[in-house]
């Protein structure tokens, strides 16, 4: 009898090591009467690890909800922090760091993220750099999963080593009537040294005839670069309405990279609205092979209505975009050598190719 029970005691120590800790809302956070600032501070309130040593998940995971429940700031001071779990966003959450120099090195597929199924308004994500440091490292790895949001800023963000990874996926929710989107946010000043993927727009579309419409929608994107890009720089798969882009510098890095890649999914599934204005560049400079397989911008069957202002592309590439004839552009303007075009069904242009 002793051996049993001795024996389902060390099953049960054994087995807890493996599962992850689950944080509840109700977990105590810091004292507000007795802090001296207006803000919570991540190593001197959570005892944080900035040496870029240990795990931090679980303290930022608590700081997060604490961010979350007590309506302050939390400030990650400068320094690494290591994540080997991936960190879930809290409605009303607001976390700023130093820039470049705090940084979150990334060991999990996923960085940050929306958990599925919830939806997060008022967030701010502010002055943070993403390092990824995944050994088992997947093209699927992602630095930020944001589901269902809406009202938030991202801004001030720096992404280094992914490589062959996507930056920020954008898939709402669909958790029946009403549909959960992805609106009215603002994503501001990223820099992205590498990537696969750049932005990618996921998700559902409209789900039948009569059924809601899970949609990304009325954001706005300024001063976004990235730096050799695999394959998209902005790759559109789902139903997409009313986006905004401001100041957009795009650089490839391979010969079937597509920079802007408007290319949604069958039946349900459009790109509507879509907004570039200028400036827009998008280059080829850094190819040292032939760059004929490689489109600025490419508009494939499910893209509605597309407007493009000052778009300036590398004189040596031969097709700096590419419009599939089943693709409704009626509001294509972009400068091409210092000149305006206007683009519509069956009409071609200097420096355009549209397959009819």
């Amino acid at each position: 009898m002793f051996r049993i029970c001795s024996f389902i005691f060390k099953l049960i120590i054994l087995s807890s090591t493996f599962i992850t800790p689950v944080f509840s809302k109700s977990l105590s956070c810091p004292d507000l009467s007795v802090l001296d600032r207006p803000h919570l501070d991540f190593v001197k309130d959570f005892a944080a690890e900035n040496n870029g040593v240990s795990d931090q998940s679980d303290a930022l995971q608590r700081a997060f909800i604490c961010s979350s429940k007590l309506g302050r700031r939390l400030y990650l001071p400068a320094g690494s922090y290591r994540l080997k779990s991936t960190v879930f966003i809290e409605d009303k959450m607001h976390i700023s760091g130093d820039g470049a120099s705090t940084a979150l090195l990334i060991e999990s597929p996923i960085g940050l993220a929306i958990r599925d199924g919830d939806f997060a308004n008022d967030v701010t994500v502010k002055n943070l750099t993403f390092r990824y440091q995944r050994r088992d490292s997947s093209p699927n790895d992602v630095a930020l999963k944001l589901r269902s949001h809406s009202r938030s800023i991202f801004e001030n963000l720096r992404f280094f080593g992914f490589n062959n990874q996507i930056i920020a996926e954008l898939a709402p929710n669909y958790q029946g009537r009403p549909a959960q989107n992805i609106a009215f946010n603002t994503y501001s000043k990223w820099y992205i040294h590498r990537c696969r993927i750049g932005v990618i727009y996921e998700g559902l579309g409209q789900q039948d005839a009569i059924g809601p419409i899970s949609v990304v929608s009325n954001n706005t994107w300024y001063d976004i670069t990235f730096r050799s890009v695999k394959e998209n720089a902005i790759l559109a798969k789902s139903w997409v309405d009313t986006e905004k882009w401001y100041n957009l510098f795009a650089q490839a890095s391979q010969d079937n990279a597509i920079i802007i890649n408007l290319n949604p999914a069958p039946k349900w599934k459009q790109v509507d609205r879509f907004h570039f204005y200028s400036p827009v560049l998008v280059y080829a400079s850094d190819i040292k092979r032939s760059a004929k397989q490689i489109t600025g911008i490419y508009l494939g069957k499910g893209v509605n209505r597309v407007f493009m202002w000052g778009i300036v592309s590398d004189k040596k590439w031969p097709s700096p975009i590419y419009v599939d004839k089943g693709a409704r552009s009626y509001h294509l303007v972009f400068g091409h050598k210092g000149l305006g075009h206007y683009v519509g069904p069956g009409v071609i242009s200097k420096g355009l190719e549209i397959n009819k």
